[in-house]
């Protein structure tokens, strides 16, 4: 952009002393002589041309222009979109870390209550298996004697009237009938 308008300040200078007669060529040095341009007026330069080349010029000059001003827009539109988006990704950032937290120390807690859960579930167990042991030896001494309910209330049949004969032999004794 700034050689852009560089060159339209040199040319709009050089173009426009030369409508007036007042300029001299572009590269002329004074020792040297100047070649026969062939014609006999001084040389005003192509006038004509002159408002084609500075239009041209003046074209790029404003698309720089437009194209600085884009990218300048473009830049603070991206640095406040950039900042924004630090803001609510520092805010969410900081959220997710105390949910983290939160979270780790609810973790913490369950598992602490679930060892304290697990030792009481063996204590129980332990006393539930010791009274089972117990409770088979005595279901053996009880209940297992080899023998069917019906064989038990035969027995059972024998044994009370072996009693009651030995009741009825002791009351013999005593004076009582026999039996």
């Amino acid at each position: 952009m700034d050689a852009t308008n560089e060159a339209i300040r040199i040319l709009s200078e050089y173009y426009g002393a030369a409508a007036k007669g007042k300029t001299t060529s572009l590269v002329q040095q004074k020792n040297e002589p100047v070649p026969d341009a062939g014609f006999d007026d001084e040389y005003t330069g192509d006038q004509s041309s002159s408002t084609g080349v500075l239009g041209m010029l003046d074209v790029c000059a404003s698309d720089f222009q437009r194209t600085i001003d884009d990218t300048t827009a473009a830049e603070k539109k991206g640095e406040k979109d950039l900042n924004e988006f630090q803001t609510v990704a520092g805010s969410s950032l900081a959220e997710k870390e105390e949910a983290s937290k939160a979270h780790t120390y609810s973790l913490d807690e369950a598992n602490t209550e679930d060892e304290a859960d697990r030792q009481g579930l063996q204590t129980h167990q332990d006393t539930m298996d010791t009274a089972l042991a117990e409770l088979e030896s005595l279901t053996k001494a009880c209940f297992d004697t080899g023998l069917t309910p019906e064989e038990r209330k035969i027995k059972r049949d024998e044994e009370l009237g072996a009693l009651q004969n030995a009741l009825c032999i002791l009351d013999s004794s005593n004076g009582g009938t026999d039996c």
